[in-house]
């Protein structure tokens, strides 16, 4: 008996050693992996087996030509369209890259800015020296064709797609104008968007913001600079048609014509909050602020603190009411995704989204708004303003 108990720790050794060389043998080219993550392997398997029998069933069986990456894409966006909002999307690589052009100011198009609205695409804006500029195509035209696609046949995002695309590389766009169609022939190229313009309006400063890029803040203290030079008694900040853009561009340029308090704050999905403040340095000439229906996200953001903070008055129509805020995040493969984090609220705790902002001085207005030559007489808000302002100037 003492022979037989000596040897099982021998046995058991012997045992051991010729198990864990088999695992070794048997495992050459395997990776040991804890239980929680196999089963969460296998529950992915499980999981996603459904979505590659249809992947392939698609690419064996439907009668036109389709890729895989296309389907790979279509899934991509699919998660996002499943949340339900309009501003969650998948970029792929090259849509990322675009994006991002038109966020620093320049991008490859024919260079308008458009609305959608009872099935008929409307020009609100040309920019300087684009090619649709130099091909005559006017802010009011409505946009009927782009090679030889419409809208009800494609959508409006889809039309959008179809104007951008590679620089030189041509494009036909039929307009719409006063019941007469014309033709346009041009080419796509690089086009630099202004984010900024500005004049002196018989000693009232007036800055027109299109859209809150990358160092527009910057770009706003220049132009502000330069009519400070000019001895300007008031400062009118227009962001009609301003669709929004960065956060913290539109905090900057609120920091400067605001005094000490809190700017805007948001809340996540958690309740988590982040606060954006303005410190106690501000401009010291009265402030109103131009605004309409296409006034959105950023925009909101500025007009909102503003008058919220009895910092300026707000002249206009209900602004959009986009009080959400996305951020965007690049992947290795150059593709990328911008989803929806927060929701904002002004300083006296408004709901911004679906919303809006309401002005102090409500006045409609359905003509085009001329930045680069603002006139009173041909834009009812803008002599608003100027009717205001004359009085803020008198009563300081």
């Amino acid at each position: 008996m003492k022979v037989k108990k000596t040897l099982i720790p021998f046995v058991l050794g012997v045992l051991i050693t010729l198990t864990i060389g088999m695992l070794l043998i048997s495992t050459e080219n395997a990776v040991l992996i804890s239980s929680i993550k196999y089963d969460r392997l296998m529950s992915m398997d499980k999981k996603y087996e459904k979505a590659e029998k249809i992947k392939e069933e698609i690419l064996e069986e439907f009668y036109l030509d389709v890729t895989e990456e296309d389907l790979e894409i279509g899934m991509y966006r699919g998660m996002f369209d499943a949340t339900g909002d309009k501003y969650s999307r998948y970029f792929t690589k090259e849509e990322l890259e675009e994006y991002n052009d038109s966020t620093n100011g320049n991008y490859v198009g024919i260079g308008v800015l458009s609305d959608v609205s009872e099935g008929e695409i409307h020009i609100t804006r040309v920019f300087p020296e684009s090619p649709a500029e130099k091909a005559g195509i006017m802010a009011g035209d409505f946009i009927v064709e782009v090679d030889g696609e419409t809208l009800k046949d494609n959508g409006y995002e889809k039309l959008i797609d179809i104007m951008l695309g590679e620089e030189g590389t041509d494009i036909e766009v039929i307009v719409n104008r006063d019941s007469e169609e014309l033709i346009f022939k041009l080419k796509r190229g690089r086009v630099d968007i202004p984010f900024i313009t500005s004049t002196n309006i018989d000693g009232i400063g007036y800055i027109h913001i299109y859209q809150f890029g990358t160092d527009v803040s910057k770009e706003f203290k220049s132009h502000l600079k330069a009519l400070e030079n000019e001895n300007i008694k008031g400062l009118i900040v227009d962001v009609r048609d301003n669709p929004g853009g960065l956060v913290t561009e539109s905090t900057d340029i609120a920091d400067l014509l605001m005094g000490d308090g809190v700017i805007i704050y948001t809340l996540d999905n958690e309740d988590n909050k982040r606060t954006y403040k303005s410190d106690s340095s501000k401009i010291s000439i009265p402030v109103v602020c131009l605004a309409n229906g296409k006034s959105a996200s950023a925009s909101e953001i500025l007009i909102g603190a503003l008058q919220d903070s009895d910092s300026a008055v707000v002249v206009g129509e209900q602004s959009f009411g986009k009080g959400i805020v996305q951020g965007i995040t690049s992947l290795t493969d150059g593709s990328g995704y911008k989803i929806t984090y927060s929701q904002y609220y002004t300083p006296t705790d408004n709901v911004i989204h679906k919303v809006g902002v309401t002005p102090d001085y409500i006045v409609p207005f359905e003509g085009t708004i001329d930045i680069l030559a603002p006139s009173p007489d041909k834009d009812p808000q803008l002599k608003q303003a100027l009717k205001i302002m004359e009085d803020l100037v008198l009563s300081k």
